[in-house]
């Protein structure tokens, strides 16, 4: 019998092997305003904006979460159509319509369609007079397919992404590459995931080449054995180590009298850069219909709290139960103080309409 210690070494190989070779090699991928198709990086569903966001490694029939890891395309998914809606700050719509197939055991496959929408944009000439308004939407319409071979899945998503905003168009087309570390005895789940790999084919601006937000995502679930939870780390952004948001303001002012304090600065920032690329995350079940979930964005709530009052900045609620032939999902996403954003989404397995 295989012991859990046995179990977490081989998740930690089937993770890091191809993690350090891509991290030695990737020199590229940006974040703040330095890439386009910033959409992509939104949850597409209550379930995982509850759970922080971003979730690449619980294995279920929810078929949402082959947006985040194709690789978790499995047969529970067959015939399970999903809808879902949030309406973020500023009266924007952004939601996400998928729905799952499975051809046999091994190979399964998926559709969907993601959707942003910015409504009516007041629109000003050079001497702030208002000339009327404008549109601003973006899309993306997207296909993945896995295969899965005993505890190892793996699959890809395709996109075809466009983006209208005002007078200025942009079409790309982006994959994602997963990998999925599956052990249902133990309720042991892995997954990796190379994200957004792709490129413009028509810019908003010949002379403005924008870039996709790669990203190289990581993360580890594990169902507990005497408790109704299961507990998520996900790790983000490991193309890159440092992603704190780089401040002018805070750099401390020195002349030539002063020491050289960059590297106590360095490392009294290290734990804050490593903390910055997880999302820690816990699904509590109380039956078979019932789920409530939590989740905290430590890069969040660090880039967005207040020093004068941190509030519940960087955390998510949310809940999850099932009514006769539907799933109906609801979260909350802490984002400032100022409010945040509401998920709603419902779920169904078409083949129960056809038992009644």
């Amino acid at each position: 019998m295989i012991d859990i210690s046995s179990r977490f070494s081989r998740v930690l190989k089937f993770i890091l092997s191809p993690l350090l070779v891509l991290i030695l090699n990737v020199s590229f991928a940006q974040l703040g305003g330095s890439y386009t198709y910033q959409y992509l990086q939104l949850p597409v569903g209550a379930r995982t904006a509850a759970l922080g966001g971003l979730n690449i490694s619980t294995f279920d029939d929810d078929p949402r979460l082959a947006w985040y890891n194709p690789a978790l395309l499995n047969e529970g998914m067959h015939n399970v159509l999903s809808v879902n809606h949030s309406v973020r700050a500023g009266n924007i719509n952004h939601g996400y319509v998928t729905y799952a197939r499975s051809m046999n055991e091994s190979v399964n496959y998926y559709g969907g369609l993601l959707y942003n929408s910015y409504g009516q944009i007041p629109a000003y000439d050079e001497n702030g007079i208002q000339t009327g308004s404008f549109n601003a939407s973006e899309y993306a319409l997207n296909a993945g397919i896995a295969y899965r071979a005993d505890l190892l899945s793996y699959g890809v998503n395709t996109k075809l992404l466009y983006s209208q905003l005002e007078s200025y168009n942009s079409l790309g087309v982006a994959i994602d590459i997963g990998a999925a570390y599956i052990d249902t005895a133990s309720k042991l789940y892995a997954g990796l995931v190379l994200k957004n790999i792709g490129i413009p084919l028509i810019y908003y601006t010949p002379d403005n080449r924008e870039e996709l937000p790669f990203e190289i995502q990581v993360g580890v679930s594990k169902r507990l054995k005497y408790l109704p939870l299961q507990v998520s780390l996900t790790g983000h952004n490991l193309q890159r180590f440092d992603i704190r948001y780089d401040d002018p303001n805070a750099r401390d002012n020195q002349n030539i009298f002063q020491s050289d304090t960059t590297g106590d600065s360095e490392k009294k920032y290290i734990g804050d850069k490593i903390l910055r690329h997880v999302i820690l995350a816990g699904e509590f079940y109380f039956g078979d219909h019932f789920n409530v979930r939590l989740g905290y964005d430590f890069m969040q709530r660090a880039e967005l709290i207040l020093n004068t009052k941190r509030g519940l900045t960087g955390f998510s609620f949310g809940a999850g139960f099932g009514i006769k032939r539907c799933t109906i999902d609801y979260a909350y996403e802490v984002t400032s103080l100022a409010g945040g954003n509401h998920y709603f989404s419902i779920s169904t397995d078409l083949d129960s309409f056809l038992k009644y």
